[in-house]
């Protein structure tokens, strides 16, 4: 019997409305189920009600930027891919820099071809996958060599 491959689940955070829908659309047509959250203070609220295989949310919104959802989703959880974007390039270049340096999260300038949106939704998920995998593995090996 062939398996069914569950379709891939996406929050996307931007406090530009019309984007944010845009992006919905976009994503919903190629193939992802998307939430949609117009600020960080709701994105929280989504990302504590469903599993997310990726988030991509814009950096400049007002209350809760995207850097400090950033901090309280990696505070939560480490593990889920994160692509931060975003039209400026302003004081939170250092510390993006620096995040970025991280396997699972990208930044990427606005604007972004939807395209190129896809290519690096799709590369940040796999890698977070097989990251997933080799370790759920090595836990696995540790277990049968240690009998725990």
């Amino acid at each position: 019997m062939e398996s069914v491959q569950r379709r891939k689940r996406i929050l996307i955070v931007d406090d530009e409305r019309a984007l944010a829908d845009t992006l919905a659309a976009f994503f919903t047509h190629v193939g992802y189920e998307v939430q949609v959250a117009y600020n960080g203070e709701q994105a929280l609220e989504e990302f504590h009600a469903h599993q997310f295989d990726a988030i991509i949310s814009d950096i400049v919104m007002p209350g809760m930027n995207g850097m400090q959802l950033l901090n309280r989703i990696r505070a939560e959880n480490g593990e889920v891919p994160v692509l931060i974007v975003s039209g400026f390039c302003d004081r939170y270049a250092a510390e993006l820099a620096e995040r970025v340096s991280k396997e699972i999260t990208h930044f990427a300038q606005k604007p972004v071809g939807l395209q190129s949106f896809v290519r690096l939704l799709a590369d940040l998920i796999e890698r977070a996958e097989t990251k997933s995998s080799s370790t759920e593995s090595l836990s696995e090996r540790k277990t049968d060599i240690l009998g725990h």
